[in-house]
């Protein structure tokens, strides 16, 4: 097998959707899983080449294969809540402000 990879783009806008699932397991760590998929919208990175195989070798196989970036992703993650929690003011007296 021989093949050339590159680099078509670089950036590209892509839309992603997905869900998460979280479970608390302290007042401060939670697991969470993410299930979402990406949809590419420009062609990224291309590979082409060509191979053969044992029993016809004289026979040249030609093959082009185009990633635009479409990805189907599993997201696994214990997550630390850093600061302390912060309870609602009936007013702004607290932070200094005064109604006029």
């Amino acid at each position: 097998m021989q093949f050339e990879s590159r680099v078509i783009n670089r950036f590209s806008l892509v839309p992603e959707l997905g869900v998460e699932v979280r479970y608390q397991l302290t007042s401060r760590f939670h697991l969470a899983y993410r299930f979402s998929g990406m949809l590419g919208t420009r062609d990224m990175v291309t590979n082409e080449g060509s191979y053969t195989v044992s029993n016809a070798p004289d026979i040249i196989h030609d093959f082009k294969v185009v990633q635009r970036g479409t990805s189907l992703n599993h997201f696994l993650s214990m997550r630390y809540r850093l600061g302390e929690n912060l309870k609602n003011h009936s007013g702004f007296y607290s932070y200094g402000y005064r109604e006029n």
